[in-house]
């Protein structure tokens, strides 16, 4: 069994600009190619959606005071994060932008666990919860199935899943453990996982005590496992490595072009640096050749 934390869905309200979007990470803007017109959301009355990434932009033409609205999918993260941009990474960038979050999806992937509906119901015999609602969904065809626990009206429900059967995958077992946290929840827990990386923590303990707050099987081994943390290590062995140059045009070269505009002596070193490197690397080329 491993397992893989992650955020999954991030929407955060960014300060109004007038250039929409010069809100986004660094790395969304170099990669935006084309501005799709879409269907605006949450009373906005303009859209965009910035692809091929995906992110999505909303903002009002006479409500300058409703900011600039960025909704962050699971897929669109998934793709920053391909690029070498963690979710973590863009939820920190959003936050320093003075953006505001208002939904946070903290997912927990469970690879290989034998978690079965079944399963999950005799846990639910044994659950501590301060959620007030829960109920389950089991598909007729096929194997899929889902736990709801709590609503979207609390601002916290925890859904539990079949995500390999969500995913038309008949061959692997993927379990998703998935806490959709709003409004004020959702600022409180993004502010816990900036502070956690600023100290150069993991956020992944801080996903982990999220779910166990809203609710908890203290009997159910294969959770128990989970939520102790003994298998953060194996999910780290086993992660893809990233775009190591998509993460140099998109994070660090931003980085380095406002350090050069502020100070010419370091602009002068960096390119006498670069300079060296690549004739080193040349010849280096030339020796072996």
């Amino acid at each position: 069994m491993r397992i893989e934390h992650r955020i999954d869905t991030l929407n955060t309200t960014m300060p109004h600009t007038e250039a929409k979007t010069s809100v986004l990470h660094p790395m969304i803007q170099s990669k935006s190619k084309n501005l799709e017109t879409v269907t605006p959301q949450r009373g906005y009355n303009h859209a965009w959606r910035c692809n091929p990434i995906g992110t999505r932009i909303n903002w009002h033409e006479n409500r300058l005071d409703m900011g600039t609205h960025v909704q962050h999918s699971g897929q669109s993260l998934l793709a920053l994060q391909n690029l070498g941009v963690s979710p973590y990474d863009i939820l920190r960038h959003d936050m320093r932008f003075g953006g505001k979050v208002s939904r946070i999806d903290l997912a927990i992937d469970v690879y290989d666990s034998g978690m079965s509906f079944d399963m999950l119901q005799d846990a639910m015999r044994g659950i501590v919860t301060r959620a007030k609602t829960a109920n389950s969904v089991r598909n007729q065809i096929g194997s899929g199935w889902t736990q709801y626990i709590g609503s979207r009206s609390s601002g916290a429900m925890l859904r539990i899943y079949d995500k390999a059967a969500e995913q038309g995958d008949d061959e692997n077992d993927i379990v998703r453990i998935e806490l959709e946290l709003k409004g004020p929840k959702a600022r409180a827990v993004s502010v816990k996982i900036v502070e956690v990386m600023d100290s150069g923590g993991t956020p992944d303990s801080v996903i982990r005590a999220e779910i166990c707050s809203l609710c908890d099987f203290p009997e159910w081994q294969v959770w128990k496992r989970i939520m102790s943390g003994e298998m953060e290590e194996a999910t780290k062995l086993g992660k893809k490595e990233t775009d190591t140059k998509g993460w140099l045009l998109g994070t660090v070269a931003p980085t380095l072009a406002r350090e050069m505009l502020r100070d010419d002596e370091f602009a002068k070193a960096f390119w006498l640096t670069i300079e060296q490197h690549i004739a080193e690397s040349s010849k280096g080329q030339k020796d072996t050749e």
